[in-house]
């Protein structure tokens, strides 16, 4: 019994860690271009994310996500053709701000992809070689992964919870 307990409370304690990171899948589509991809963001306490990683493709080629050195704050770009902060912002519309999201890129001479908003429903893709369209964003989180352990040890709990009770009637016909 010791050890079921013990077993449940390991889980919720590794549930509490994994839950500090969220996924999110990310798509874009416009003037004949598409990305896709996956983000890594942590909360910032007020609805939105920092994005602390990213990869996928763009037009078939890898990208993958700048990370800002300057945390929620604007910085530019590594050739400074860009200013970016890489925030996402879940359940409002732009999902992304005028900074955007920045991505490393080897195509047509470029090597970087800013993905900003532009107002509701409207985004920016460019590359740091001037092409750039207009398109659609679209970021939906990934559920996370810690709900099999909170489910496994709600369970556990629930079982053990009976087998206390079980035993103390037993004991208590007696």
């Amino acid at each position: 019994m010791r050890s079921l307990l013990r077993l449940t409370l390991c889980l919720l304690a590794l549930s509490a860690v994994a839950a500090a990171d969220s996924i999110f899948l990310f798509a874009y589509f416009g003037n004949g271009d598409t990305a896709s991809g996956t983000l890594s963001a942590t909360p910032n306490g007020d609805g939105s994310f920092s994005v602390l990683a990213g990869s996928g493709q763009f037009d078939g080629f890898s990208i993958t996500l700048i990370g800002n050195p300057k945390g929620i704050l604007e910085a530019n770009s590594p050739s400074g053709f860009f200013t970016y902060d890489d925030q996402l912002f879940p359940g409002q519309d732009p999902l992304l701000n005028l900074q955007g999201l920045l991505f490393s890129i080897q195509k047509e001479g470029a090597l970087e992809l800013n993905i900003w908003g532009t107002g509701a429903g409207s985004y920016t893709a460019q590359l740091n070689n001037g092409r750039e369209g207009n398109g659609t964003f679209s970021a939906s989180a990934v559920p996370e992964p810690t709900t099999l352990p909170l489910v496994l040890g709600g369970s556990l709990g629930l079982a053990l919870v009976y087998q206390i009770r079980r035993r103390y009637a037993a004991s208590s016909a007696k």
